[in-house]
């Protein structure tokens, strides 16, 4: 009996592992609107060696899980709660976390664009923190005005 269930496990990781191999390997695909989808990896046009950037699309706008690359080094990640919500964590040159927090992207007549909205956290060297501040729609709000 434990002999099966341990062949059943096996079977079953190598298929959700083969599932998610089949995934990637169809990479830098267009929807039939001709918007990227799906799974995308990006290099450098100079350096076709270095990644600049690797993530999700649906219908042509990022989604899931995102990096960008500077120099073959990861320097953002953005994880898309919703539709309007990401999490950003943004890296220094020698790969530790500058700052994080969270962004909204403001949609309407006037304008397109992404600003910090919530709280953010600030690092110095050896990722220590060095001060938190709290933004509503791209304005730092003063702490003592709350």
């Amino acid at each position: 009996m434990i002999r099966i269930m341990l062949i059943a496990s096996i079977l079953l990781t190598t298929a959700g592992d083969l599932n998610a191999q089949l995934a990637l390997r169809q990479k830098n695909k267009y929807d039939a609107g001709n918007h990227k989808h799906g799974y995308w990896v990006t290099y450098s046009r100079t350096n076709p060696t270095q990644k600049t950037f690797k993530g999700w699309y649906k219908n042509g706008a990022e989604t899931r899980r995102c990096q960008y690359y500077l120099n073959g080094k990861k320097c953002m990640k953005l994880r898309y709660v919703n539709d309007s919500l990401i999490k950003i964590v943004r890296y220094n040159s020698c790969g530790k976390p500058e700052y994080k927090g969270t962004a909204l992207w403001l949609v309407n007549k006037d304008e397109m664009r992404y600003c910090w909205n919530g709280e953010f956290t600030f690092y110095g060297e050896n990722r220590k923190m060095i001060r938190k501040a709290m933004y509503i729609k791209g304005e730092e709000i003063d702490p003592l005005e709350e």
